[in-house]
């Protein structure tokens, strides 16, 4: 399947179980914000991912693959999404030229856990792997002062042929457009 011209998240899902996803390309020729490959929220368990790709130089214009077991539910484009449980799923071939994030995993007390990633080929402009918990994003999930012993609940990571390189110059038509959504430092 190719999936064209996202406007935010190429692929979306939650509360999924027992699952398989298998060869998706992503191919755009404009840039917005959130613009995640595969943006998985809570309660998803038992998957296999495998053979994603994004065709286009610059994309995702976010994160490749996101694992966010904390989001943000009050935003629009979050609304129907649960924070919960992420465990066990297995990636294998991931391939991305230039994108902002190869992997997210975003937890501050829903679990993270099992994940397997196999056979990334990526290149990044700000994050190989982002485990900040949020802590720059548009909208904050939570302030430091409430949680003195930090955040997140991230275990049983393993990468396996993970190859990875910063991409310094921007796609053409990048900066006209990010112009519109400032990202903070």
């Amino acid at each position: 399947m190719m999936l064209t011209n996202t406007v935010t998240y190429y692929v979306r899902l939650c509360k999924v179980h027992n699952f398989q996803i298998e060869n998706i390309d992503f191919l755009c020729d404009s840039f917005g914000a959130n613009q995640d490959g595969l943006h998985f929220g809570g309660d998803v368990r038992h998957g296999k991912v495998k053979n994603i790709r994004a065709l286009s130089y610059g994309q995702t214009n976010d994160d490749m693959i996101a694992l966010n077991a904390d989001d943000s539910i009050e935003r629009v484009e979050n609304l129907d999404l649960c924070r919960d449980t992420i465990e066990d799923i297995t990636f294998e071939n991931i391939f991305t030229e230039s994108c902002h994030t190869i992997i997210r995993m975003l937890s501050l007390t829903p679990e993270i856990k099992n994940i397997r990633f196999k056979n990334v080929f990526s290149g990044f402009r700000c994050y190989a792997i982002n485990a900040d918990a949020a802590r720059y994003c548009r909208t904050p999930l939570f302030n430091e002062s409430d949680y003195p012993n930090g955040v997140g609940k991230i275990s049983d990571i393993h990468i396996e042929n993970f190859t990875c390189y910063p991409v310094l110059s921007a796609p053409e038509g990048f900066l006209a457009e990010q112009s519109r959504f400032p990202v903070k430092p």
